[in-house]
């Protein structure tokens, strides 16, 4: 297999070594899992080992802003109540090198907000496309998504 990094996701090493390495993992395990992932990489020899954060106090304050992510992520507001439609709340916008959250209804009037949003949705959309493609029951839906792009 030749493995390459996704658009924007590329890393310190080069994915045909991570791909190799997971390879391996599932010849080993039988499957690849976040856990498997980990414990590979805890070995300092792994080619895994620098992409992942081994000062457990970084990683501790890391897995809380996920799961703070996770939490604002999971709130839902209703929309018109004549015909009630929930939308996420809170949806993430970059700003510069960060990001924050908007609120629905802010992201809804502002024109440079809502632009910037449809781009953002659109590289997820292509996202899921990619991983789509390669399976010859989701064609149509692959071409639903080009025709639409």
């Amino acid at each position: 297999m030749r493995y390459e990094w996704a658009e924007g996701r590329g890393r310190s090493i080069s994915a045909q070594t991570v791909g190799d390495e997971i390879d391996r993992i599932v010849t080993v395990y039988g499957t690849c899992t976040p856990p498997l992932f980990v414990k590979t990489a805890e070995d300092p020899a792994s080619p895994l080992h620098n992409l992942l954060e081994w000062d457990d106090t970084k990683a501790a304050e890391s897995h809380r802003l996920h799961q703070s992510r996770m939490v604002i992520n999971s709130v839902d507001v209703v929309i018109n109540e004549a015909d009630p439609i929930r939308v996420q709340a809170f949806i993430s916008i970059k700003e510069g090198v960060s990001r924050h959250y908007v609120a629905h209804a802010m992201i809804a009037s502002d024109d440079d907000l809502y632009s910037q949003v449809v781009d953002e949705l659109n590289g997820i959309i292509n996202t899921y496309r990619r991983k789509l493609a390669g399976f010859e029951r989701f064609r149509q839906l692959v071409q639903a998504i080009d025709n639409v792009a």
